[in-house]
């Protein structure tokens, strides 16, 4: 008993839209017996039954039928005692490998692969009914059939197996494993690209006619240039300069996707370009769902500094410089997500439409973007490959952060944060905003007891106490002396000193799972500073409270969690134009960033 396993694959491009191929494959049997009985050390040659394939599709190119071996080794039939017989070397026909005279073929096999002719159909003509064996099949596939058609009736296909073994070969059942595939035939397009003006214009795509696997066909990223006016994407029919495309016609942008009909005999595109007015600004806007967007600039060393920034506004730079680099970080809204960036024109060169953290490079005249939200959160992590844990985070959640942004709740006010991976570490986009009186517990908190945090001062009634907890909120921003941020209880009130202050001794006011950067670590290692190639997180500036507000806008501060003696603390600051860590009064206050991914 001779046996093969036939593992059936099929391979296809989408089941869905109508436009896309549907490939049905069908096959009556996974397994292949083949009984051989040598009789003569002259060899002896049998064949299994028929294997019957059927397949069809809807795609008008047809498809293309293969057989393949799974691994190398399949090539050749063995069995679990180290027994073999291997495959016949070339293509040869029946008579010759069954024949008397073949000796040269004993203890080697061959597959058939046939195509049965419709009734009626002459034989002479009917495709692949030539009778030959072929060697076992590559891995990378042998062609049984490539139809040029689509069909809405099976093509009957056959596999068999054949043998030839004398009385030496060993009484046993020999395996191998096969995939029969099954992938639609390449798609013929044509594209066409028209200036839609009597302008010169330059830099226009060549026209193109190809084909493609699947049903995406790429537009050109050329952006076609015209003294006076800016390219504002393709659209299928004519328009008018400073003219939108709209709907039934189709817009496309430099670089996108034009699915194909893989049903369809012809599939051909003529797009037009669109022209506008060149803006003489560099214009992010804040779309809906949107609520922060941040730009930093990088300077001549392609390090980026905050030169820009904002809460809830757009940030308009007027007139970039042609090949200025811009950073730029979009927060959603609590419970939305990025959809995409909507552009103006095509001036300059952006990094991704998707991410929720960019770059942007300026062309030689201004754009305007607009960040759109969609309802929605993001769910992919990143693990951060680390082996350390934070506090009061039994399932190690420390070590995960989005891999391009999320919104993350407070579970103890319920408020929403952004956040976002910058280097090994997952930072909060924005400052805690922890209302005071607050009683944290030691299962929704970053502290080892529980704890009240001290009320709001508001506008008045903050203390320059370097030992006892204060905090205070103006202007919706929230802001803790040293005590408060790290949870400290009250000690004497009045003295400038103190000392039993020691680094994550009791936590921190940060939620479960998360905590204050240190300074000897996350400062220094992973500070979102990182001499400006990580900006995010201090590009929106932090604010200063001591008794009233200073430098609003101008300059940032967030506390560490790491004491510089009785009567200071370590803190991060951003002016702008780079940042710094520093060692600042435990009585003044700064504002709170929580992280997570060291301990």
């Amino acid at each position: 008993m001779l046996v093969m396993t036939a593992i059936i694959s099929v391979s296809f491009s989408g089941v869905v839209s109508a436009t896309t191929s549907t490939l049905s494959l069908t096959v009556g049997s996974n397994t292949l017996s083949l009984n051989l009985k040598p009789v003569s050390p002259n060899g002896t040659f049998a064949s299994s039954s028929n294997l019957s394939i059927g397949a069809r599709t809807n795609n008008y190119t047809g498809y293309t039928l293969k057989i393949a071996a799974e691994t190398v080794e399949d090539r050749t039939l063995s069995d679990t005692n180290g027994n073999s017989i291997a495959p016949i070397s070339t293509a040869i026909n029946l008579a010759t490998f069954s024949g008397e005279d073949s000796t040269t073929y004993n203890n080697q096999w061959g597959y058939l692969p046939s195509r049965y002719c419709t009734d009626g159909e002459d034989a002479t003509t009917c495709t692949n009914n030539t009778v030959n064996y072929y060697p076992a099949p590559s891995t990378t596939g042998d062609v049984l059939d490539i139809t040029g058609n689509a069909n809405t009736e099976d093509e009957t296909y056959t596999v068999a197996i054949g043998a030839r073994a004398t009385t030496s070969t060993k009484a046993s059942t020999y395996e191998g494993t096969f995939v029969i595939q099954m992938v639609a035939n390449n798609t013929p397009y044509s594209i066409t690209y028209n200036k839609n003006t009597l302008d010169t214009v330059e830099n226009m795509p060549a026209n193109v006619a190809s084909d493609v696997y699947g049903e995406i066909a790429t537009i050109s990223d050329n952006i076609p240039t015209r003294s006076g006016y800016i390219f504002t994407g393709w659209c299928t029919v004519a328009i008018a300069d400073n003219t939108q495309c709209e709907s039934p016609n189709t817009k496309y942008s430099a670089g996108g996707a034009y699915t194909l009909d893989q049903t369809a005999a012809t599939n051909s595109l003529e797009l037009y370009a669109m022209w506008g007015d060149p803006p003489t600004d560099l214009t992010f806007k804040v779309g809906d769902g949107i609520e922060t967007i941040i730009v930093v600039k990088a300077n001549t060393t392609d390090k980026f500094v905050p030169l820009y920034a904002t809460s809830t506004s757009d940030v308009v730079i007027p007139a970039p410089a042609e090949g200025a680099k811009y950073n730029i970080t979009v927060v959603p809204a609590a419970h939305y997500k990025l959809d995409s960036w909507e552009r103006l024109s095509y001036a300059g060169t952006l990094g991704s439409s998707t991410l929720l953290t960019t770059t942007y490079t300026a062309g030689n005249v201004g754009e305007t973007f607009t960040a759109k939200g969609i309802l929605g959160s993001y769910t992919a992590m990143q693990d951060l490959d680390l082996d350390t844990t934070i506090p009061n985070n039994p399932n190690n959640e420390s070590k995960y952060c989005p891999t391009t942004g999320a919104n993350v709740t407070d579970e103890r006010d319920k408020k929403s944060y952004t956040v976002a991976k910058f280097g090994n570490y997952c930072y909060m986009l924005s400052n805690l905003r922890l209302a005071g009186s607050t009683v944290l517990s030691t299962s929704t908190s970053n502290v080892t007891a529980e704890y009240t945090l001290p009320a709001d001062t508001g506008n008045s009634g903050w203390k320059n106490d370097y030992c006892q907890p204060y905090m205070a909120s103006k202007n919706n921003e929230y802001y803790y002396n040293w005590p408060a941020a790290t949870a400290r209880t009250n000690n004497t009130v009045g003295t400038s000193s103190c000392s039993n202050d020691t680094d994550n001794s009791v936590g921190d006011i940060c939620p479960a799972g998360w905590m204050l950067p240190t300074y000897t670590s996350d400062i220094t290692a992973a500070t979102l500073w990182n001499n400006g190639a990580n900006p995010g997180m201090l590009a929106t500036t932090g604010l200063f409270l001591s008794g009233s507000q200073h430098y609003v806008g101008d300059l940032g501060c967030w506390w560490s969690g790491t004491q510089y003696s009785n009567s200071f603390a370590y803190y991060l600051a951003s002016n702008g134009a780079g940042a710094n860590r520093g060692g600042g009064d435990k009585n003044t206050g700064f504002s709170v960033r929580c992280m997570r991914g060291s301990q």
